[in-house]
């Protein structure tokens, strides 16, 4: 016969079998939330970039060249212009050569504002799509890091030290998203990969580079 105190320890193993198996299925659940693998996160500066980027600085200073040069020869116009102007004080108001040398200077006087106008037009496009490419550049080589680290999320941020005596400097350092950031920084990689690419055959960038730690 079975006693009171014999059931009452097997009921005692029993319940205790009962925790260990629990503990035994819920063990690899509890040590998976407690050693997630992370997301690798990464900061670029894009402003750093568009600054240092060659082939971008080299298109941007051969448009302000040509619009330098455009800028001259509209100068030059508008003396030529003004000199014309000048010379119709040669003649009576309404006479037949006065209205001829108005008609011609009105003439040549719409025809350089309208050049202005296309001129700038062009410019203006030219620049959106300089700009829009490069980005797009930006875009394809933090990519190809990111997926060579294994990095799942790049955040766009400020690198520029705060000028204290200057107050948008202040204003836009005060509203920065990222306040701080430890060798999270890929932009030399970027930037290396990017000139890399527009460099001669042999030059290679020195910029420092580092690869993101695991944030967790």
């Amino acid at each position: 016969m079975v006693s009171y105190t014999q059931t009452g320890d097997v009921r005692s193993r029993a319940a205790i079998l009962s925790i260990m198996a629990a503990a035994t299925l819920l063990a690899p659940a509890v040590v998976s939330a407690q050693s997630p693998q992370g997301t690798k996160v990464a900061l670029v500066d894009i402003s750093m970039i568009f600054q240092k980027n060659q082939r971008f600085s080299a298109t941007m200073d051969a448009m302000k060249t040509e619009v330098d040069a455009f800028e001259a020869s509209v100068k030059q116009r508008g003396e030529a212009l003004k000199a014309k102007s000048e010379g119709l004080k040669r003649f009576a108001v309404g006479s037949p050569e006065y209205r001829r040398d108005e008609a011609g200077l009105a003439k040549e006087s719409a025809e350089l504002q309208v050049d202005i106008g296309l001129k700038r037009k062009e410019i203006m496009d030219r620049e959106a799509r300089v700009f829009f490419e490069a980005y797009q550049e930006v875009v394809q080589h933090v990519e190809a890091i990111a997926r060579s680290q294994n990095i799942g999320i790049v955040l766009r941020y400020n690198s520029a030290q705060i000028d204290p005596n200057e107050r948008n400097s202040v204003q836009a350092g005060v509203n920065r998203s990222i306040v701080y950031q430890n060798q999270l920084d890929i932009t030399d990689l970027v930037l290396n990969s990017i000139n890399r690419r527009a460099a001669p055959t042999g030059a290679q960038p020195t910029a420092r580079q580092q690869v993101p730690r695991t944030n967790r």
